[in-house]
């Protein structure tokens, strides 16, 4: 199947499945390993367009379309890169920015209990894409323990990819020491919650973090 990202529908009405079959916990670890998840990332991988000799990559959020979240809305004003979403809870796909539209990606649900075989996944299908669309380097941005680090960092290993992950560890702690009332296990910093609330906790969302990633990407 060729697709073209200007003018592109991954499936057409009457090979989608009931939504509710990509919704809810029960069914998180089904979707994981569904056909219609590995064939919306074969079809990706087939439609998407290299238009940077950089790809940026940060994880995918519970709003959708990924755009209108905090998160991606400060990195959408990122320039030089082709834009990927990790959207590794439960489908574990790999979603340039312009496939945020498309279904099933703007109906799964994004809650994860413990899924058996996600990092498998989540590695064969990143190799799959980033062998086929081959980077001068790669961007991301994580916090500090996510073990998508690790995964991400073996693959660009493996494939001789130049890797770049912000914050660093140094950054990281710059950041907290701007943040110095904000408390990992309670209080939010006064700009915390007057940006996300009192109950969100969204340190990529700190424009500080965007600049980091954009000097990486101007390397």
């Amino acid at each position: 199947m060729t697709l073209r990202e200007e003018s592109m529908t991954l499936f057409s009405e009457s090979e989608r499945v009931p939504d509710a079959t990509l919704q809810g916990y029960t069914r998180s670890n089904r979707m994981l390993r569904s056909q219609i998840m590995e064939e919306a990332s074969l079809r990706v991988c087939a439609g998407h367009s290299i238009k940077n000799p950089v790809c940026f990559v940060a994880l995918c959020t519970k709003t959708k379309p990924f755009s209108r979240s905090r998160t991606w809305a400060s990195f959408s004003t990122l320039t030089g890169a082709d834009l990927v979403i990790w959207e590794q809870i439960a489908g574990g796909c790999v979603v340039p920015m312009a496939f945020e539209n498309e279904w099933p990606f703007t109906v799964f649900d994004p809650i994860e209990p413990h899924v058996d075989h996600t990092a498998e996944v989540l590695e064969r299908r990143m190799r799959s894409f980033f062998s086929t669309h081959r980077y001068r380097k790669i961007v991301a941005a994580f916090l500090p323990r996510k073990a998508q680090r690790a995964l991400l960092s073996r693959v660009c290993a493996g494939m001789g990819i130049e890797l770049a992950i912000v914050p660093t560890p140094l950054q990281w702690a710059q950041f907290m020491r701007l943040m110095p009332s904000r408390r990992m296990a309670g209080k939010k910093s006064r700009w915390y919650v007057q940006t996300h609330g009192p109950s969100m906790y969204a340190p990529l969302c700190h424009p500080i973090v965007r600049e980091w990633a954009q000097k990486e990407i101007n390397r």
